[in-house]
């Protein structure tokens, strides 16, 4: 009888433009009935929406607040009225004025749009963080953008999900007051860039914004290029940009946002930072063969699916195996063959670095310790900046320790490769000094670089100085690049560094390697690669 009450109630308002609910307290507030207005006002037809949940309307923007407000009212009986976030037909999302009409055993809810204008509207759009828009206002907006599009009346929209890389790393900044104006500046940069209707504040990293021409994403790029300065410090950051192009990626306003967020959030993942990514098909897939990758890293078992092969580590004046590079792999009983430089951004977000850094440490030194005529050869081991932080520490020492007692690896014979800029952050300083002191050798790649000068030499405990690739292929190509490596070897010589050459592919960069004085080197033109016994007696694969 109750139902049929409520039914009639709603029939009510057939005739009212004002939007009509009927809602069942004692079924958990499932929806009995609505009126045409209702249909007309939100897209959802009667007989899709009768005998739903409430909440089965509701955006993915509502709080927590308010919905508790809401279950609490509906539970007691009482009035009360908000705007809340509500899906609409077409899957966008609009604010609405919910108001609720107790009724013994039930609820009259009415609804009514709610003006662009007012006060209200005004503090529902905008995060109180930075005062830009939110991602729901930011999405409504979109929408509309869509369908002018599709009907020939504007430019197709561009959507760019903005996430800045390693905000948490910004020297002095704290977390909360810090960061907060760290972003509202950038916030008022992207405003002048693509104006405020184009802007939203969607994460306490990342601002979506539609462009609708190439000139406007340039000027975002160049606008985050600038350092922002907070208490008379510049602080620099680089962020990844994800693209989705309308109609190719997305053809609604939520589609086109999730297309552009996965593709900056893809990127970051696989360690492709500071970079503009369209948004690509087989991006979804990459996700899915990421989520399999981090449960098996969390697998008891998951040391067992680690692999190591070697590349031998010549001495170029007489070509005879100084050493062994370890490089890391895995081996997914579900994927297959994983390369690290897919594996290491996942582990990073599950948390599972330090340990997999730990891993190979272990590994490449009892393997490198089991080959025959070790003695005086070196082990090669590459690290990651995050490895030699503070927080993982505790774990990369103590697996350096145990490599060095327990599989009777020599002092200088294991050496990290780490990249240069890493030399100018203190925290990693003093892991590289413990380092040392377990015996361990520290080989740096990228000096002068962007991040990084030299004078990170005069305090930083650096025993190999590894050329780039880059360089050595342009040794042939121009007297500049010879310049440099002539200087940077006479630099190195003043420090007592060994250098190495990475990268060497031919034997003419070989034989101008030699000449220039460089000590080691890795590359194409000495073999495959192996295992570290087969490596270490000068027998790589072919």
């Amino acid at each position: 009888m109750r139902r049929e009450v409520l039914a009639r109630l709603a029939s009510t308002g057939k005739a009212l433009s004002v939007a009509i609910v009927a809602l069942d307290r004692e079924s958990g507030a499932h929806i009995v009935d609505v009126n045409p207005a209702f249909s007309r006002l939100t897209g959802h037809p009667r007989d899709v929406v009768v005998g739903a949940a409430l909440a089965s309307l509701d955006g993915p923007e509502i709080d927590a607040a308010t919905f508790a407000a809401r279950a609490r009212a509906i539970e007691a009986g009482s009035a009360w009225q908000e705007a809340v976030p509500t899906r609409l037909a077409n899957g966008s999302i609009r604010y609405l004025m919910w108001a609720f009409l107790p009724l013994e055993d039930a609820v009259l809810a009415i609804l009514q749009p709610m003006p662009d204008d007012t006060d209200e509207v005004r503090q529902a759009e905008r995060d109180p963080t930075v005062g830009l828009l939110n991602q729901v206002a930011l999405t409504r907006r979109l929408q509309r953008m869509v369908v002018q599009a599709e009907a020939g009346e504007a430019a197709y929209p561009v959507v760019l999900a903005i996430q800045f890389d390693q905000l948490a790393a910004l020297s002095g900044l704290d977390v909360a007051e810090g960061l907060g104006l760290f972003m509202a500046e950038h916030g008022k940069r992207l405003t002048a860039a693509v104006g405020f209707e184009s802007l939203a504040f969607v994460a306490p990293d990342r601002f979506l914004a539609v462009a609708s021409d190439i000139e406007r994403i340039g000027l975002i790029r160049d606008n985050l290029q600038v350092p922002v300065t907070i208490g008379g410090v510049r602080h620099y950051t680089s962020a990844t940009i994800g693209m989705a192009l309308f109609p190719i990626d997305g053809g609604s306003a939520e589609t086109l946002v999730r297309s552009a967020v996965l593709a900056a959030t893809d990127s970051q993942r696989r360690g492709a930072s500071g970079r503009l990514v369209p948004f690509q098909q087989d991006t979804a897939d990459r996700f899915a063969r990421a989520g399999a990758l981090e449960r098996s890293l969390g697998r008891v078992d998951g040391r067992q699916l680690l692999t190591l092969s070697y590349r031998p580590l010549i001495r170029l004046a007489d070509g005879s195996v100084a050493g062994a590079a370890a490089i890391a792999g895995w081996q997914d009983p579900t994927i297959g063959a994983v390369a690290m430089d897919e594996l290491l951004p996942i582990a990073d977000k599950a948390g599972m670095l330090a340990t997999v850094g730990a891993w190979t440490i272990e590994a490449a030194a009892r393997e490198f310790a089991a080959a025959p005529d070790v003695e005086g050869k070196l082990l090669s081991i590459a690290v990651g900046g995050k490895q030699l932080a503070e927080a993982a520490r505790p774990r990369l020492l103590a697996a350096t320790a145990e490599a060095t007692m327990q599989h009777s690896v020599g002092r200088g014979q294991m050496v990290f490769s780490l990249p240069a800029a890493m030399l100018s952050h203190p925290d990693v300083l003093a892991t590289l000094y413990s380092l040392r002191t377990l015996g361990a050798g520290i080989a740096v790649h990228g000096l002068g670089g962007v991040d990084t000068d030299f004078a990170v030499l005069a305090e930083a405990p650096v025993d190999h100085l590894i050329l780039a690739p880059t360089l050595v292929h342009a040794l042939a190509e121009t007297w500049r690049a010879e310049a440099v490596a002539r200087h940077l070897i006479a630099l190195a010589r003043d420090l007592d560094i060994t250098v190495q050459a990475s990268g060497i592919d031919t034997a003419d960069e070989r034989d101008r390697l030699v000449g220039l004085g460089v000590d080691l080197g890795t590359g194409a033109l000495f073999g495959a690669g192996g295992t570290a016994a087969a490596v270490l007696a000068g027998r790589p694969r072919p």
